[in-house]
């Protein structure tokens, strides 16, 4: 190899940036779990899922949104809904965060140049403190998504039986990812998701609060930690997170509940105690989750634009 090759081969790696490499992690990710979900042992009918349907899916869970193209229940088998779970929490945390819990963990020393990477993917300022940063927040993810588990266990289990389980702790960790995936579905159902719980206190309190805290983000929740909840010592960013987020679950709550009070389609037929939990469930879940307690096709034009809209402004900086 000559002297100009070698000169090209050095500038070209110049200019490969950390943006470019995580970009690329999240594509390779993307790439590697539609592989996976295409497996024959991925789907229940131990068939082959068509690999577009299987990249949408895998493209869905790793950016977090929830849609879509076939039902996740019924469709993939445990394996198949086992690597969806492992995209969405890659997804949630980001890709850089577990290949820093895997470097921890094998005692492989983290480099300047895995520092760097580590910077852009947290969007950090500063090179100090990231690996503890970072361990930091596997920790308060899976504190957080094991508190969930554990909340939704005796509810899941007493209604489906030792496949409530697994139901569980997806729904934990889907729900704390603000991913909405769910595995609840049953074949035939029309409406499904959280609908067979609206009522249920534990469940859509518990959901709510996972949603919500994978929507603050990790810095909010440490802040919070490292304050021990004085909030007025907490940072101007933690402090307009909570505010906006706090009057956002208000309003919306407000607004579906009034909007769709009378409607029977979705609320109009509970309690005014089960009305009150949807509509606050509905707030919680439209910004960045996914989940629902009542049909989303059924509510009224007004509780649909409200939706759009909440759906429009999102979860917190730095959010799962």
């Amino acid at each position: 190899m000559n002297e100009k090759t070698i000169n090209k081969l050095q500038t070209h790696k110049k200019r490969i940036r950390p943006a470019h490499i995580i970009v690329a992690g999240f594509l390779a990710v993307i790439f590697v779990g539609s592989i996976l979900l295409c497996l024959p042992i991925s789907s229940k009918s131990r068939t082959a899922t068509n690999y577009l349907n299987a990249l949408f899916t895998a493209t869905s869970a790793v950016c977090v949104t929830g849609l879509t193209v076939v039902d996740t229940a019924t469709h993939f088998s445990f394996f198949g809904q086992a690597v969806l779970l492992l995209l969405i929490q890659i997804g949630g945390l980001g890709f850089m965060s577990l290949t820093t819990m895997f470097m921890i963990l094998l005692r492989r020393k983290i480099t300047l140049k895995d520092r760097l990477l580590i910077k852009e993917a947290l969007n950090q300022e500063s090179n100090n403190g990231l690996v503890r940063l970072a361990r930091n927040m596997l920790l308060v993810t899976f504190g957080i998504e094991g508190a969930g588990f554990l909340l939704l266990l005796f509810p899941f289990v007493s209604r489906n039986g030792g496949i409530g389980v697994w139901q569980a702790f997806f729904c934990a960790v889907s729900a704390f990812c603000n991913a909405g995936f769910d595995v609840l579905s049953v074949a035939g159902a029309e409406f499904m998701s959280l609908g067979s719980f609206a009522g249920n206190v534990v469940v859509n309190l518990s959901i709510s609060v996972l949603i919500i805290l994978g929507g603050l983000g990790f810095a909010v929740i440490m802040d919070i930690g490292r304050h021990k909840g004085n909030v007025k010592k907490l940072s101007l960013h933690s402090k307009i997170v909570l505010l906006s987020t706090a009057v956002l679950i208000v309003v919306g709550w407000l607004f579906f509940f009034l909007a769709e009070f009378t409607n029977k389609a979705t609320i109009g037929s509970f309690t005014v105690g089960d009305r009150i939990l949807a509509a606050l469930f509905q707030s919680v879940t439209t910004r960045t989750a996914g989940f629902a307690t009542v049909p989303q096709g059924a509510l009224c034009p007004a509780s649909k634009m409200g939706t759009m809209i909440l759906m429009f402004v999102g979860a917190s900086p730095g959010s799962t």
